[in-house]
C-alpha cells in the first residue's frame, strides 16, 4: 500500500480534479468574455460544453488509471 492509495487520497483526487475543472471553465469564460467579446448565452452555452468535455476527460483517466 503506497501513500497514495486509499479512500482518502482517491476523494482527494476527485476533489482537487473538480477544482481543476472549474478554475479551466471559469478561466474560459472569463476569457471569451472579455476578449472575444461574445454575448451571454454563447458564453453559457460554451461553459456547459468544456465544463462537459473535461468532465469527460477527468473520467476517462480515472477509470484508465483504476483499471490499471
Amino acid at each position: 500500500a503506497g501513500r497514495f492509495s486509499g479512500p482518502d487520497s482517491r476523494a482527494w483526487a476527485i476533489l482537487a480534479g473538480t477544482g481543476l475543472r472549474l478554475l479551466f471553465v471559469a478561466s474560459g469564460v472569463l476569457a471569451a468574455a472579455e476578449w472575444a467579446g461574445w454575448g451571454f448565452r454563447i458564453i453559457g452555452v460554451w461553459a456547459v460544453v468544456f465544463y462537459l468535455f473535461t468532465l469527460a476527460v477527468e473520467t476517462r483517466l480515472l477509470l484508465k488509471s483504476h483499471a490499471g
